[in-house]
């Protein structure tokens, strides 16, 4: 079976239908993806009863910063500063809308209907039996991991290779390995690249804000918050 999902990948890869995608969950729980037509698997991250993906997602045509995304079809990232070498290390950064696929109905500037994060799992850019979290998937990771002022420093990366000194409380007890992407601010501005790392949930708020969670270089907490749907953010999934 594993050397017959292989082939099968291997195929689609060399017809370029799969090139830079993130491909399928396969039967031990790994997802397949591609970087230049190389296959290889992330390892996925248990963390109490959630499963995470390992990276940040890194998926879709890379559009400059001072474009917005539309609902055209095309998965689109920004990378910060607007360099590809930046979303293979960090990820990519989406707008709200972007990473729940417009899920009912829902845009930048609109409530989905049913809200969207209220109603079911939200797959939006994920692969196949993956999903955006919830805000409350969140915060039940938070929970695993001692609350909201401690949970950061167990996610984030240890070290200054990635985050900006002193990196306060990081040990990555977790494994989650929380890197520091920044933002794409509303305007097109790139803002916190080696000092923030938010990360989407499928929770819209209003019309036009949504709420995420937060990580940051100068202290161990992992914060709620909420901010426009326009700006770039990244992704994280987890396992349905």
């Amino acid at each position: 079976m594993k050397n017959s999902l292989l082939i099968v990948c291997l195929i689609l890869l060399q017809s370029g239908f799969l090139k830079g995608q993130i491909l399928l969950t396969t039967p031990n729980g790994t997802v397949l993806r591609t970087n230049g037509g190389t296959i290889f698997q992330t390892p996925v991250v248990t963390i109490g009863s959630q499963k995470w993906t390992y990276f940040n997602l890194n998926v879709g045509v890379r559009i400059a910063a001072t474009s917005e995304m539309g609902n055209n079809g095309v998965i689109e990232k920004y990378c910060y500063n607007d360099l590809e070498a930046n979303c293979v290390t960090f990820g990519g950064l989406y707008q709200w809308a972007e990473a729940v696929q417009y899920q009912n109905g829902a845009t930048n500037a609109a409530y989905g209907t049913p809200h969207v994060g209220t109603n079911g799992n939200v797959r939006g850019i994920c692969p196949s039996g993956w999903h955006i979290p919830t805000e409350a998937e969140w915060g039940a990771l938070a929970t695993t991991l001692g609350g909201t002022a401690v949970a950061g420093g167990k996610l984030k990366e240890v070290g200054t290779v990635h985050w900006a000194d002193p990196n306060t409380g990081a040990d990555n007890s977790s494994g989650f390995t929380a890197l520091p992407a920044g933002v794409r601010a509303t305007g097109g501005n790139f803002v916190g690249i080696n000092q923030l790392a938010y990360f989407w949930s499928s929770t819209e708020i209003s019309n036009s804000a949504a709420n995420y969670y937060k990580l940051v270089w100068s202290n161990g907490t992992f914060s709620k918050n909420s901010s426009s749907k326009i700006d770039g953010q990244s992704v994280r999934c987890v396992m349905d």
